[in-house]
């Protein structure tokens, strides 16, 4: 979240309209399912923050620095569906990647890690950091993009 503000503010800077941000996250949905860390809930993750983003951009007005800041916290939320279902699924999600071949020393350890805190601690530190990396994104544009006149 914190890496990608830039590519998201120049996105979003470009193309003052609806679509962009689900298109961003179909982009980055092909590329988990082509190195194969592609999972429904993934799906369901990407789709919502998106187009929810997206939404939020067209409230606050597609060149609002707020509304867009806003919206890439939010996309940037669909990336919590990767491990989200450690916490779904449970045992079964680890009963599933014992099967797969993961030690039981890795599983144990995961486990330990699992917990509602861990949550949070994710979903909050995602949001801030999306935050922060489209404040970024934002002086990046200023100072870059628009002064050598690519935008």
């Amino acid at each position: 979240a914190l890496l990608s503000g830039v590519i998201f503010m120049l996105l979003i800077e470009k193309v003052q309209k609806f679509g962009p941000v689900v298109i961003m996250a179909a982009i980055t949905a092909i590329i988990y399912f082509a190195t194969g860390q592609f999972t429904v809930v993934l799906l369901l993750t990407f789709a919502s923050s998106s187009i929810i983003a997206e939404l939020i951009r067209y409230m606050f007005g597609y060149k609002s620095f707020t509304g867009n800041l806003i919206a890439y916290a939010v996309f940037s939320l669909g990336m919590v569906g990767s491990p989200l279902p450690i916490w779904l699924f449970g045992n079964s999600f680890f009963e599933s990647i014992i099967d797969q071949g993961m030690s039981s020393s890795y599983v144990d350890g995961l486990r330990n890690l699992t917990s509602s805190g861990m949550l949070i601690g994710m979903i909050i530190s995602t949001f801030v950091l999306a935050l922060a990396g489209g404040i970024i994104g934002r002086s990046m544009l200023k100072k870059h993009f628009i002064k050598a006149g690519i935008i």
